[in-house]
């Protein structure tokens, strides 16, 4: 186990009209037991001096930057994945922000899994900023507000609505996405399914 209970990812490509408010609702937090690594995707917007001047403010958490050949989302996901430095990974999108509870309540969550080897993670439904859920739905959750599926159950319980999943990083490190030459992109659900067909 790390020093970080939480690595929050950013893969970013000229967003630098979005990356503030991720910025400022990760200053807001009611919790700061996590790191910000921001994976640009060779940016041409001046994102690298944005967030360069963010790292030279005082906060309450650190902030790493790696500037990367571009390269497409799942060559991001992969490179986070394996300098991640949290006991779990998050994925924040560069024009998303987060609500000031939310690492409170995701980090909460852990101790709910981390004595359980096949649980490999924690989700929680994307939220529009009057709080409904972006696609209209809610998840079929039990009376606690969860429910116990892999990934292959998700249509069974209405986990089709955004959804963004906490992972153990020692295990989603394991899945890494399938990369082929000109394809910048791979659905996610490929590294989910495989987790979940090996029993997680």
């Amino acid at each position: 186990m790390s020093n970080i209970k939480l690595t929050i990812h950013t893969a970013t490509y000229n967003r630098a009209h979005t990356l503030p408010q991720a910025y400022k609702s990760l200053q807001s937090q009611t919790c700061f037991d996590f790191e910000w690594l921001i994976t640009d995707d060779g940016s041409t917007d001046g994102t690298k001096d944005l967030v360069e001047s963010w790292q030279g403010e005082e906060n309450q958490f650190t902030i790493r930057y790696v500037q990367l050949q571009h390269g497409g989302l799942i060559r991001a996901l992969n490179y986070a994945m394996s300098v991640a430095q949290g006991d779990y990974y998050f994925r924040l999108d560069s024009d998303d922000a987060m609500l000031p509870n939310a690492v409170e309540t995701i980090v909460g969550k852990f101790n709910d899994i981390n004595d359980k080897p096949d649980y490999v993670g924690v989700g929680f439904v994307i939220v529009s900023p009057a709080g409904e859920p972006l696609k209209g739905i809610w998840p079929n959750v039990n009376e606690q507000g969860f429910v116990d599926c892999t990934n292959l159950e998700r249509c069974k319980y209405n986990l089709d609505a955004d959804m963004r999943e906490a992972y153990k990083l020692d295990i989603i490190k394991k899945y890494p996405f399938p990369v082929w030459k000109d394809e910048l992109f791979a659905p996610e659900q490929l590294q989910m399914d495989a987790m979940a067909l090996d029993g997680y």
